[in-house]
C-alpha cells in the first residue's frame, strides 16, 4: 500500500473540513474559541487562488495516470449561513450594502473556483449540503438558492456538478 505524505497545516482541525475551506476564501478569516470554529468576515469575499485548487493537483499528481476528476466541496449554502449568523451581522453590514451583492460575491468565489478546479483536471464536484436547522434553513432557503444557481451559471459543459445532502454534522471523526 501506498500512502501520500504531505504536510499538515496544524492551525486547522481537519474534523471541521467546512470551515477549513470557508477560511481559504478571500475576505473570510478564522473565528471561534477552542472546538468553536466560527468564521469572521473581514473584506469582500473571492475565490482567488484558493488552496482547493492547489490541494487537488498535489492529490492528482501523486496518482498514477492522473485518474483523480472529482472534489468535495462544502455547498456555498452552508458558508452563507455562518455568514448569516448573528454574530456576524455587524461585519455584513459594514462589508456589504445587501445580501444581494454578499451572494453575488460568495457565487462568483464558487464559480471561480469550480473553474479553477476545472482547469487543472476536475471533472466532477459535489457540493454538500448538510441539513440545517429549521428556523434558520427557512431564513436562508431563497438566498441559498440564488448563491447555488448563480455559482454553478456557465460552468463548461463537461462539468459535472453534484449536490449531496447529508442529515448529520460535517464534523467527521
Amino acid at each position: 500500500m501506498h500512502h501520500i505524505r504531505k504536510p499538515v497545516d496544524k492551525s486547522h482541525n481537519l474534523n471541521w473540513w467546512h470551515f477549513n475551506f470557508f477560511w481559504g476564501l478571500q475576505g473570510i478569516t478564522q473565528s471561534g474559541i477552542g472546538l468553536v470554529p466560527a468564521l469572521a468576515l473581514t473584506g469582500k469575499i473571492s475565490g482567488f487562488n484558493h488552496p482547493a485548487v492547489a490541494h487537488f493537483e498535489f492529490m492528482r499528481n501523486q496518482i498514477s495516470g492522473g485518474t483523480v476528476d472529482k472534489q468535495i466541496l462544502p455547498a456555498p449554502e452552508l458558508c452563507l449561513a455562518e455568514l448569516k449568523r448573528s454574530d456576524n451581522a455587524r461585519a455584513l453590514n459594514r462589508v456589504y450594502q445587501s445580501d444581494t451583492e454578499m451572494v453575488h460575491d460568495l457565487a462568483a468565489a464558487y464559480h471561480q473556483i469550480m473553474s479553477d478546479l476545472y482547469r487543472v483536471g476536475a471533472r466532477t464536484i459535489q457540493l454538500n449540503r448538510q441539513g440545517l436547522g429549521s428556523q434558520q434553513g427557512c431564513s436562508i432557503t431563497e438566498l441559498g438558492t440564488q448563491v447555488s444557481r448563480e455559482a454553478v451559471r456557465d460552468l463548461p459543459a463537461d462539468l459535472c456538478v453534484e449536490w449531496h445532502v447529508t442529515h448529520g454534522t460535517c464534523y467527521s471523526a
